[in-house]
């Protein structure tokens, strides 16, 4: 049985094609991490662990900001889960408020 405080406890953003161990990039072309934080990932404290995602995600929604449209969240939510895309879904009512997008029908 699965011990409840490991439910609560932050996953890795890995998607199983990381680059740092297998082509020796510093940052991971699959979770967007650096290659010591792939590394220490395990010894890192939750807070350490939240403070990446939250750098993660300021760079995703950088490198994304003005090139699409959400025309359904719930298109755009089956399709990111289908691929394996680590994403917070808590952001998608700030993506929808603050981007401004270029049209693409999901």
């Amino acid at each position: 049985m699965i011990e409840l405080w490991l439910m609560k406890t932050i996953q890795t953003p890995c998607i199983g094609i990381c680059s740092t161990t297998s082509l020796g990039d510093k940052i991971c072309r699959g979770c967007k991490r650096f290659n010591f934080e792939v590394i220490k990932w395990n010894s890192y404290s939750e807070e350490e662990k939240l403070a990446v995602l939250n750098r993660i995600d300021l760079l995703t929604e950088q490198n994304l900001r003005n090139k699409f449209q959400i025309i359904s969240v719930t298109k755009l939510q089956d399709v990111m889960h289908d691929f394996r895309f680590f994403y917070h879904p808590k952001f998608i009512p700030i993506l929808l408020a603050t981007w401004s997008f270029t049209k693409i029908l999901l």
